[in-house]
């Protein structure tokens, strides 16, 4: 209950009576019920659940927050005289999970405030226990590389490497992967997001692989570009931009810089290469549950703090040649930035 109680600190500060939770990763963070048909209401000194009969077993096992069974699914028909019971006249909502017509229900009867950028501040520190299980899951997933790598070699397709892929994940104890991975091999790496195709890897090609794993519902996120048998200079090229780009970025990561500075920096080694307009994508993106901050790109004034977990990769797509990308999950120390993924960055060279 502690994220709990330090949400309803916050609720006070900003002189909220109540909270509807709506989106499925913010009960997931506060330990709360997930399903659809559970709708937590947070009261300056308690939490009640309100759930149809499905979940109530669940919430038993999950948590000892006080739950309302209803008979049908018209949470909002029970959620609003219970909030003017309890004499609630500003309620906080969440952008996702309540539709325009709740919404404008809601609003007939209690002044409504965002809360969203509250709970993105909140998620987006991360404490202890939260950075310990990052840290195993980005251990594991440079595992899981590592034993991926005498797997790749020219002749197979893509589809055939992310099936070793999958297997290394699980045999590796992952509860899931964190992501559809991104497995692109030359021409198709300049694809930001290419998926696994039936494309057979060829030697000289360079080859992208974007995957992360879910362990104890945290994720890591991790790309390294490989190359297959001996690559031509122009991907050499390509390839040593993006490195430097991505190590000075990570070294650059430190509370007090906005994302868009550090990715400024990136961007700048890039373009300084001749390969900035082939830089199509922000710098990085948080690291936790999931949907978590700060952005990295060029519009965002996040500012960083300690304990944030953020990713940094660069990326250089040139159509019809191939691309790279290099991605680390960087935690922002108190002085700096550690970076928790550590699979070696230069040109690995397979096959």
């Amino acid at each position: 209950m502690e994220r709990i109680e330090r949400l309803q600190a916050m609720m006070r500060d900003q002189g909220l009576d109540a909270i509807v939770v709506t989106n499925k990763i913010t009960k997931q963070y506060l330990g709360l019920v997930t399903g659809s048909g559970c709708v937590p209401v947070i009261l300056a000194n308690h939490v009640i659940q309100f759930m149809d009969g499905r979940y109530q077993n669940e919430s038993y096992r999950l948590t000892k927050a006080e739950k309302k069974v209803l008979d049908n699914r018209d949470y909002y028909g029970a959620i609003i005289p219970f909030l003017k019971e309890m004499g609630s006249k500003v309620v906080g909502l969440e952008d996702e999970g309540i539709s325009v017509a709740k919404y404008l229900e809601m609003r007939e009867f209690f002044e409504i405030r965002s809360v969203e950028e509250l709970i993105v501040t909140m998620r987006s520190i991360k404490d202890q226990d939260e950075i310990a299980k990052i840290r195993t899951a980005c251990q594991m997933t440079d595992e899981i590389f590592n034993r991926l790598l005498p797997c790749i070699r020219a002749g197979m397709t893509e589809k055939e490497l992310v099936a070793y892929l999958y297997f290394e994940c699980f045999k590796a104890g992952a509860d899931r992967m964190s992501l559809e991975p991104i497995i692109a091999s030359g021409w198709r790496g300049s694809l930001p997001h290419g998926r696994p195709s039936n494309k057979v890897i060829q030697e000289g090609e360079l080859v992208t692989i974007d995957f992360g794993i879910v362990f104890e519902d945290y994720m890591s996120d991790m790309t390294r570009t490989v190359g297959v048998g001996k690559i031509k200079q122009e991907l050499l090229d390509i390839y040593e931009a993006v490195r430097l780009a991505q190590q000075a970025a990570v070294e650059a990561v430190r509370p007090r810089l906005m994302g868009q500075e550090v990715d400024a920096l990136a961007r700048q080694i890039i373009e300084d290469k001749g390969y900035g307009a082939y830089f199509t994508h922000g710098l990085g993106h948080g690291i936790g549950i999931g949907g978590d901050y700060p952005m990295l790109n060029p519009t965002s004034k996040f500012c960083l703090e300690a304990n944030m977990v953020l990713t940094c990769e660069p990326g250089i797509y040139v159509p019809e040649v191939g691309g790279v990308r290099i991605e680390d999950v960087v935690l922002v120390t108190s002085s700096g930035s550690q970076a928790l993924t550590k699979t070696d960055k230069s040109l690995i060279l397979v096959g």
